[in-house]
């Protein structure tokens, strides 16, 4: 059984143009809890705007986009179908 693992990380922007976000990762064996500081939930002050688990055999990302509302905003399922290992191919050489 897997424990409750916390992670803090700081995220920096990609084009460099904005401040660092501190974020918290809490990872269960249910999900991965994203927190981002300063961020929260309608239903839990504090609580992770983003959560990414399993259902029905798929990843899938969730997010509550608004602080005002209970439901999720967004629910984005994740098909990795095509990322197998098995369907990788070599790249065949041009000169053969």
């Amino acid at each position: 059984m897997l424990g409750i693992q916390k992670i803090k990380a700081v995220l920096f922007d990609v084009d460099r143009d904005f401040d660092a976000q501190e974020v918290d990762i809490e990872v269960t064996s249910n999900g991965i809890a994203i927190h981002p500081e300063g961020t929260g939930t309608k239903t839990e002050t504090g609580g992770s705007p983003i959560w990414i688990e399993m259902k029905n055999g798929k990843l899938r990302v969730v997010v509550w986009g608004d602080i005002n509302q209970e439901d999720p905003t967004h629910i984005i399922p994740i098909d990795l179908e095509g990322t197998k290992d098995v369907l990788y191919k070599e790249e065949e050489n041009a000169s053969s």
